[in-house]
């Protein structure tokens, strides 16, 4: 519980569940991803919007390529990367 199987050697996955386990990965990042469930009235029409709205907040590929280039180095990933979100003083 807590990690990603992708981040844990193979040999140490439980046995009966290898396969199921190996059913749940995709691309290159394996099973490493985060899913949301919205549930309500109405969804139906809202999922379109929403969807648009988290689409957004993706990389692209040009910008995951240059993530994976500067991973090591925080402050290049900040200056890459800025916070589109107004930071608020703690004072």
């Amino acid at each position: 519980m807590g990690r990603w199987w992708d981040t844990v050697p193979r040999e140490q996955w439980p046995e009966w569940q290898a396969e199921a386990i190996a059913a749940d990965f995709e691309g290159e990042e394996g099973d490493r991803r985060q899913e949301i469930v919205f549930i309500g009235l109405g969804m139906d029409t809202a999922r379109a919007e929403i969807t648009k709205a988290l689409d957004g907040c993706l990389l692209t590929d040009e910008e995951m390529a240059m993530y994976k280039e500067n991973a090591a180095d925080l402050q290049e990933l900040v200056n890459r990367f800025p916070n589109p979100l107004p930071v608020k003083s703690m004072q």
